[in-house]
């Protein structure tokens, strides 16, 4: 396997969420992932985050260890892990996308497709959904 993806869910604790806490881990995820040839997506709703990491087995697994070992990370759920062919993400090390903050038309068509507590979307639980 040349490259694999994997997706995992997690709770954030709340101080990563506040502060530029989430701007620090972007730009952490930036640098070492460019560094090991990561790419990825990390998906932010409430104290909720969805990851996608795609890389170098070796490497993704490095990474997924590191965020397991990380106190800033809680309720750590491996969603699925698969060899792949190619990167959806292949010019990104890594995005954010804070589903909070979506414009209100975008946050309401993702209310009408996804589970949502209120004003928050949930993130999925398997990935037909996803």
């Amino acid at each position: 396997m040349k490259s694999c993806r994997l997706i995992y869910k997690s709770v954030a604790r709340p101080d990563l969420l506040e502060n530029d806490g989430l701007q620090g881990l972007l730009e952490e995820c930036v640098e070492h992932n460019t560094r090991l040839g990561i790419k990825g997506l990390l998906v932010v709703s409430g104290d909720q985050i969805l990851q996608v990491l795609e890389g170098p087995p070796s490497f993704v697994n490095e990474v997924f260890r590191s965020i397991i070992a990380d106190d800033r990370h809680q309720d750590v759920e491996l969603v699925t892990y698969e060899g792949q062919g190619g990167s959806h993400f292949y010019d990104w090390s890594m995005r954010l996308v804070e589903l909070d903050k979506l414009e209100p038309a975008v946050k309401d068509l993702m209310r009408r497709k996804y589970p949502h507590d209120g004003d928050r979307i949930r993130l999925p639980d398997d990935l037909i959904h996803i």
